[in-house]
């Protein structure tokens, strides 16, 4: 099926959704409930498709929690849509989705409810409710990973830094604009573990400059986000820093809420305060691609 709304289209097949304007083509896998190619200015803004994310590589101090999150499933979790429905509005579609975070053996982790949409600049605005079963522990954090071209390797943010912080983690630093490299978002602990996110932050920007294209995310709410080379399953997979290899893309990772550091390591539990326990939340996110003028 081909339907056509002013300078927007899209064209529906039983596993995916071809959303295109002008200046973009975005497809959607109906079976994942998630973008899997963004392609903007006849350029790829995502070598991979997108992913909802809960999983972080353990910390040190996640050392007692890490076995009930692996218990959970969480570190093998992967969504599925249930529902896929179209609705055009003026200048506008929207995809309404049923999704699930789910993994093996256990039962459903999350249930949500997504609504993706797609205006004629390509602009991508995400208002997601998510459900946690109330059965199981505390998340690790809950977002969006995205696989970025190694030449998108420029970021700015308006948050906490210029060092890494938390949610119980950034008394160290200063809210203000920030900007730097990707090389300079790594944080390389002996043991590779969580590192480099930035707490309450208003936007997040990571420009190509070879190729003259950038990406923008804004949230309602302050989020967090982290930029980095290596992929979460790569920090947690090795023992030691000089035995981490890059990943082929960039990792862009944007969350509504992580949990907490904390010190359970060697002391008490994460204070309730900074657990990302809530049974019930929304996410609610604009991502938004763009040019970059060729005299810039």
């Amino acid at each position: 099926n081909k339907t056509t709304l002013d300078v927007l289209s899209f064209e529906e097949s039983e596993e995916r959704v071809i959303i295109k304007g002008n200046k973009f083509v975005y497809c959607f896998d109906k079976l994942k409930g998630i973008f899997d190619t963004l392609e903007f200015n006849n350029l790829n803004l995502i070598e991979g498709p997108m992913e909802y994310n809960i999983w972080r590589a353990p910390t040190d101090n996640d050392r007692k929690i890490k076995v009930n999150w692996k218990l959970a499933g969480y570190n093998r979790a992967y969504s599925r849509a249930y529902d896929c429905k179209i609705i055009v509005e003026e200048r506008k579609i929207i995809l309404d989705v049923k999704t699930a975070m789910v993994s093996e053996t256990v039962q459903r982790l999350l249930t949500l409810r997504t609504k993706w949409s797609i205006n004629p600049c390509g602009n991508i605005e995400v208002e997601a409710t998510i459900e946690k079963n109330s059965e199981l522990p505390q998340l690790p954090r809950f977002g969006l990973r995205m696989y970025l071209s190694k030449t998108m390797n420029q970021v700015s943010y308006y948050g906490i830094g210029p060092m890494e912080s938390y949610p119980d983690k950034c008394r160290a630093g200063s809210h203000g604009l920030y900007r730097g490299n990707i090389i300079e978002m790594h944080v390389d602990y002996i043991r590779p573990q969580e590192n480099g996110s930035h707490h309450d932050c208003d936007f997040v920007q990571v420009v190509d400059k070879e190729r003259k294209i950038g990406i923008m995310i804004l949230m309602e709410e302050a989020f967090s986000f982290n930029f980095s080379s290596y992929t979460q399953e790569e920090l947690e997979k090795k023992k030691h820093n000089f035995e981490l290899e890059e990943c082929k893309s960039n990792i862009l990772c944007i969350d509504y809420k992580q949990n907490g550091i904390g010190s359970n390591s060697c002391g008490p539990e994460l204070l309730k305060d900074y657990q990302f326990d809530d049974d019930k939340f929304q996410f609610k996110i604009n991502i938004i691609p763009y040019r970059i003028p060729k005299s810039i």
